[in-house]
């Protein structure tokens, strides 16, 4: 019996290393794709030409539709954006319900 739940222990530990390993690559490859994600998003406001003011406000727009999105998915009540151009990032636009109804 002994045995048995020393073999089971064992199989259970090995299990759990496993899994500890899966879930740090997983956050290296998150963080690489975060990494990743920025590289193309800096070259993308290099290759427009933007000002700092100009990438500014397109952050502050990106953000106010994200914040959009996560109140409506959340069902909370939809916050107002610093910017009307925020609207256009959001499926459905103002008012909209989740799943593009109106």
């Amino acid at each position: 019996m002994a045995q048995k739940l020393l073999g089971l222990a064992r199989e259970f530990i090995g299990q759990a290393r496993a899994d500890v390993a899966l879930a740090r690559e997983q956050l290296r490859l998150t963080a690489e794709n975060e990494v990743a994600a920025r590289d193309a998003e800096v070259a993308w406001y290099k290759a427009a030409g933007m000002s700092v003011e100009e990438i500014e406000l397109d952050l502050q727009i990106r953000e106010d539709a994200e914040r959009i999105r996560r109140a409506r998915e959340a069902g909370h009540p939809e916050p107002e954006p610093r910017w009307p151009e925020s609207w256009e990032l959001v499926e459905g636009g103002r008012d909209a319900r989740p799943g593009g109804e109106r």
